[in-house]
């Protein structure tokens, strides 16, 4: 190749090269430039300088992250709505940034997009624009002058807590809910074209009908409007729209198109328009923008519709709120929330009180979710009219073209501009429908917290379209789903019903550091969420779910032998057709000894049943139904996400408790002294007082247990008139008290059977109305531990929330949670339904229960009264006994309804007594083992070692928590923000993350000379914190990079600073409420403590409660260490983790017999926790396997 051709091939490079560039930056011009001064959320936050003025940590300029609220951050005061005194503190920003050159020429505006309350804005010292009043809305200053190009510019922001407004003050900070101050939402440049497109606003109609405002910077002459339909992949969707412009600053366009996917909450279907500003053919400006072809009408005397479809609101009212960050928020915190109302198979979210996160609307765009966006007021009085109009415009300008945004609301509760009206129809060019919660208007009934079925020509009752805008208040652990089965079964039948709002999502509790880290609501003002302030679910949440799941199973509870294998089933979808959705049936056997179920799937045909419509399962039988204890049942939508999961028991109660009691041979000896009755077989004895008819004493072997006083009756209306003795046992009968009746039909009669097992039968046949109905028993709540039954579970029940429960075999810690003002759920006192078995551990051993009748209610313990209460609507009527074995349960209220006012469930039972019918009855038996006695270790608690994304896998498979790994789940070195993303996802799971291992990174040296105390205390603090906060009890301190010691070092020297550091991290452990436990680890891995006798030394020398010992039973194998090791370690023993030797594969795989260590554990009565930490190969199979072999090898040495 010749010079010369080189040369010409070179210059058309250039050349070609040089044109893609310009090219593509004429390109990149015609779109808006934007460069974040801010984080876009709180997990991404930018450090601003600050100073605040009054309160904590005023007077002294130092660093905040933007967006934040400043009290998050120890700055001013929290305050309350409600609170009189305030200090009313400001906030004073200042940042510096850096613009480029190329924004020369352009229009520059800084966005807030939201700042409480006043804000004041200076670039380069000179004001921006007139002070911006109000919290929640997006405001702009076009600063195009003010700015140095290529240079550093001062942004400084002035935010007054406290408006100067009185209606802003009032609207916003005089409320019902936590008011904070600062830029709580993201800031930016945007730098655009002068010749601009400012907003478009879209109005895409069900009929394809699609029309849409330009909104253009100023008016505009010889210029042309171009717009390009698009999927959200880039397919151009039908023709471009063309429009010239006219001398005008808004273009109208219109179009129409053929059969478009439709946007609803059950299929979200949207596109996006690229609209493009002309002027003689060149591009001045482009925006995109995403939308949804969707209508949404209000019809009155009709309904609610969307897409011509009446459909019901499932909602639930949300605060933007997280206890950590107030009201500065971030994707996804918004994303996750909107998962869990998914979950809970909700349709709908009103914003209370004031517009959410642009990011929260996306995702209800993304994933359907119907909205009512709400301008803030909380009652009267509202923003004046001058104010009120420009947050009606930003309000709709921001919101207008997200399809989820069905309606707007003109305040709440009184809090009503109607003034402002006209402005909703001049912003919004679908004219949305604009309602006033709390009010009944000429069309609507959004009336607040109506009693059921509530009166006269008015909601229920009346001729207008109804939907509660607030409704069943769910606090403590009241309303929310306790009410809703009967209030949700009304509106189903009325056809003015267009559903209604739960209040609300989650407790706003806020993490007060300045008061010890507590988790502060201000008493009942903030505790009346579905979830928990870090989304704890409540009992509630899976009551919602059942209720409120589009395909609703009709039918009882149970199924006959005879079942054919039919279930109707309503489809309550909107568009959904039932064949979209997808079955699983499973056939389940229970082994409640062994603690594991057994499974059979078989298939279930799907019929074809329109919305609105019933039609029939078909579900494939076994063999032998007989052969299978329940039927489990879960219907999963066209997405993947599960609706709900129903069980349907077979067995029966009566013949389960057969194959738990045996009843023995042998005979039981009978005595009488004085006023007590002994019956006695082998080592155990019942004494009964005969006088009150009362279990006075049990004992077994000597040992006495606490349970006594019972079985009585749970009224005082019943007196002993006579004594039958019976067969090992006695009956004692009874009647009304002053009644001289010689016959009568109540009694109580208990009996020891040969096998050990006491039995207790009852009939209770008064008329009239009781809060519960049943025996009840004193036990002392102090002693107890743990509870594992079989029934439905996991949480508590309320007669009129019995909906959400699964039957299954299910385990708890105790706990004294008190709904709303602590956390740790499932709640462990309270009301069990559908009670099989159960087995109360407590620190005298374990009292077994069995329940032979059908739909006996477990009154476990008494829960305390919410201390906060204003009065006792939510603090549910108990039997005066701490155990009780009932028929009938009490419902409980919400903040401003008693139980009676929610409905027939909400009523006191009713128990109509006659001769023609049978008394009601109940029978049961109890078994006390010792706490040494044959139950062996099957009251440990068996965990996994994974991530918290496996939790539900683990649940199923009978984990009772997992363990993860700190460095991963508590993220050490990684922002508050991030750690709480990872919070969260594991509250949402229920499973206890009870321990975290591998403690310290490698490269944080604890022996040698690279240790820095300094460092590792202040690692290990922001461990046991986060520790705290997702309630882990235990952090293995294995870390064998860690620990290694170098060559060279005097081991005696070694040991005992590492021996002093230990002390300084077991004091931390006693301020955080953790305990870590020192790991042996085979040599292979370190150099440094090998063995659990190495291990125990270490553990002696720190002698602190807070520093335990763990065993592996893996490394134990590796180092040949007799188990024997165990059983002298005893109570200094705190948790185990176990594994086969050959390739630390999981129990079962290789066939490995981990007698020899289980009966170390078992001889010294070890009631601590195991964990399976094993090299997964098939990780679904082997963690269902191996949990099921641990417990088939505990079982076995127990027995």
């Amino acid at each position: 190749m010749n010079n010369k051709l080189c040369y010409s091939i070179l210059k058309y490079i250039f050349y070609l090269c040089s044109f893609l560039f310009f090219t593509t930056a004429s390109l990149l011009a015609q779109k808006t430039d934007v460069l974040y001064l801010s984080g876009k959320g709180t997990d991404d936050a930018v450090m601003w300088d600050f100073y605040c003025t009054a309160g904590n940590n005023s007077g002294k300029w130092t660093q905040i992250p933007v967006p934040s609220n400043w009290e998050f951050h120890g700055f001013g005061q929290f305050t309350y709505g409600h609170d009189k005194k305030r200090l009313n503190e400001s906030g004073m920003y200042r940042h510096k940034f850096t613009i480029s050159e190329h924004w020369k020429g352009k229009k520059v505006n800084i966005v807030f997009d939201g700042a409480m309350t006043d804000t004041e804005v200076f670039v380069n010292g000179k004001k921006a624009g007139p002070i911006h009043q109000g919290a929640f809305y997006c405001f702009r200053y076009d600063i195009t002058k003010l700015l140095k190009y290529g240079k550093e510019n001062l942004l400084e922001v002035t935010v007054h807590k406290s408006s100067s407004n009185k209606s802003v003050e009032a609207a916003e900070r005089k409320a019902d809910f936590w008011v904070f101050g600062g830029i709580f939402r993201p800031v930016w440049l945007e730098a655009l074209p002068l010749n601009h497109i400012e907003r478009i606003a879209i109005d895409a109609k069900s009929s394809g009908e699609f029309r849409m405002n330009v909104h253009l910077g100023h008016k505009e002459s010889k210029a042309e409007i171009v717009a390009q339909v698009k999927t959200l992949d880039g397919k151009l969707y039908g023709k471009e729209i063309r429009l010239d412009v006219k001398n005008q600053d808004v273009v109208c366009l219109s179009a129409d198109y053929v059969n478009p996917a439709l946007w609803s909450s059950e299929f979200p279907n949207r596109y996006m328009v690229e609209v493009s500003l002309l002027k003689e053919d060149e591009v001045q400006h482009i925006v995109t923008e995403k939308f949804g072809f969707r209508t949404a009408e209000l019809r009155p005397r009709d309904g609610f519709y969307i897409n011509g479809v009446k459909i019901k609101f499932k909602g639930v009212n949300r605060h933007t709120h997280w206890p950590t960050s107030g009201r500065a928020s971030n994707y996804n915190l918004s994303l996750n929330d909107v998962l869990l109302m998914k979950e809970m198979n909700m349709n709908a979210v009103r914003m209370s009180h004031y517009p959410p996160d642009r990011h929260f609307l996306d995702v209800c765009d993304s994933l359907g979710m119907y909205v009512i966006d709400e301008l803030t007021a909380w009652q009267y009085p509202p923003y004046e009219t001058s104010i009120g109009k420009e947050k009606v415009r930003q309000l709709i300008s921001r919101d207008v073209n997200h399809p989820c945004v069905v309606m707007w609301t003109n305040g709440n509760e009184g809090g009503f501009n109607f003034e402002l009206l006209p402005e909703y129809a001049h912003y919004d060019i679908q004219k949305r429908a604009v309602c006033h919660p709390w009010l009944e208007e000429e069309y609507t009934n959004t009336a607040h917290y109506p009693s059921y079925g509530i009166g006269t020509k008015f909601l229920f009752q009346g001729n207008k379209v109804f939907f509660p805008t607030e409704c069943i208040h769910g606090l403590y652990d009241g309303g929310h789903g306790a009410g809703l089965d009967d209030f949700w079964n009304l509106m189903q039948e009325n056809p003015l019903s267009a559903g209604c709002f739960l209040w609300d999502f989650a407790d706003q509790a806020v993490l007060r550091k300045d008061k010890g880290d507590i988790l502060d609501t201000d008493t009942n003002h903030g505790a009346d969420g579905i979830v928990g302030p870090f989304r704890e679910k409540e009992g509630s949440f899976y009551t919602i779910k059942e209720i409120w799941s589009p395909v609703y199973l009709e039918g009882t509870n149970f199924l006959p032998l005879t079942f054919d294998g039919i279930i109707k089933v309503q489809n309550r979808y909107h568009f959904t057709n039932l064949n979209q959705c997808s079955f699983k049936a499973e056939w389940v056997s229970f082994d409640y000894k062994k603690g594991v179920s057994k499974k059979l799937e078989t298939d279930v045909v799907v019929p074809d049943v329109a919305p609105g419509l019933s039609g029939y399962l078909k579900i494939g039988l076994p063999s032998d139904i007989r052969s299978y204890d329940a039927l489990s049942l879960t219907a999963t939508d066209c997405y993947g996400k599960n609706l709900y999961t129903w069980t349907r028991t077979i067995t029966s109660a009566q013949d389960y408790a057969y194959r738990l009691v045996n009843i023995g041979q042998g005979s039981v000896v009978q005595k009488e002294h004085d006023r007590n009755l002994f019956f006695k077989i082998g080592d155990t004895e019942v004494i009964v007082d005969k006088i009150v008819g009362q279990i006075k004493k049990i004992s077994v072997g000597g040992r006495s247990l606490s349970l006594k006083n019972g079985p009585r009756f749970t009224t005082d209306e019943l007196e002993i008139f006579d004594t039958k003795k019976i067969n090992n046992g006695i009956r004692f009968l009874y009647r009304k008290k002053g009644s001289n009746k010689s016959k009568s039909r109540n009694f109580v009669q208990i009996s020891l059977l040969p096998s050990g097992w006491i039995e207790m039968e009852y009939a209770f046949d008064l008329g009239g109305t009781y809060d519960y109905i049943g025996v009840t028993f004193d036990y002392p709540e102090e002693k107890v531990k743990r509870i594992k039954w079989l029934g439905n579970g996991p949480f508590r029940v309320w007669k009129n929330r019995l909906k959400g429960g699964t039957f299954s075999i299910w385990g708890k810690d105790y706990n004294n949670t008190v709904t709303g003002e602590s956390w740790v759920y499932p709640e462990f006192k309270g009301y069990h339904s559908n009670l099989y078995a159960a087995d109360l551990q407590t620190e005298e051993g374990v009292i077994q229960i069995v329940g032979a009748s059908e739909d006996l209610y477990l009154h476990l313990f008494t829960p305390e009264s919410p201390k906060g209460r204003n009065n006792d609507n939510t603090v549910a009527k108990f039997p005066s006994g701490q155990l009780s074995i009932l028929n009938a349960i009490s419902p409980i209220g919400t903040k401003f309804k008693r139980p009676k006012d929610l409905g027939p469930q909400g009523q006191q039972n009713y128990f109509h007594q006659t001769d023609l019918a049978e008394p009601l009855r109940g029978k049961f038996y109890i078994q006390y083992i010792p706490q040494d006695g044959k139950i062996g270790l099957r009251k440990n608690r068996i965990g996994v070692c994974t991530s918290v994304d496996n939790s539900e896998l683990l649940q199923k498979s009978g984990s009772s928590f997992v363990e993860v790994g700190i460095q991963d789940f508590f993220v050490p070195f990684k922002s508050d923000a991030e750690f709480e993303i990872n919070l969260m996802k594991a509250k949402l799971l229920n499973l206890p993350v009870f321990a975290g291992n591998n403690f310290y990174p490698s490269n944080m040296k604890l022996v040698g000379a690279e240790v820095d105390l300094a460092k590792i205390l202040a690692y290990t603090e922001v461990v046991m914190r986060r520790a705290r906060q997702a309630g882990t009890k235990i952090l293995v301190l294995g870390s064998g990079g860690a620990r290694r010691i170098p060559d060279g070092l005097d081991r005696n020297i070694v040991e005992q600073n590492f021996v002093n550091l230990c002390k300084r991290i077991a004091e931390l452990g006693d301020k955080y409420n953790v305990t870590v436990v020192i790991e042996p680890l085979r040599k292979q891995e370190t150099n440094f403590i090998n063995t659990v006798r190495e291990g125990l030394k270490i553990v002696k020398l720190v002698n602190h409660p807070n520093f335990k010992l763990l065993a592996d039973f893996y490394h134990m194998a590796c180092e040949d260490e007799d188990p024997e090791i165990i059983v002298e370690a005893g109570k200094d023993l705190y948790h185990c983790h176990i594994a086969e030797k050959a390739e630390r594969t999981a129990p079962g795989v290789k066939g490995d017999d981990f007698e020899p260590y289980l009966k170390s554990l078992k001889a010294i009565n070890y009631d601590g926790s195991i964990s399976l930490e094993c090299r997964w190969h098939k990780f679904k199979e082997e963690v269902i396997s191996g949990i099921a072999e641990i417990q088939r090898q505990i079982v076995s040495i127990s027995e």
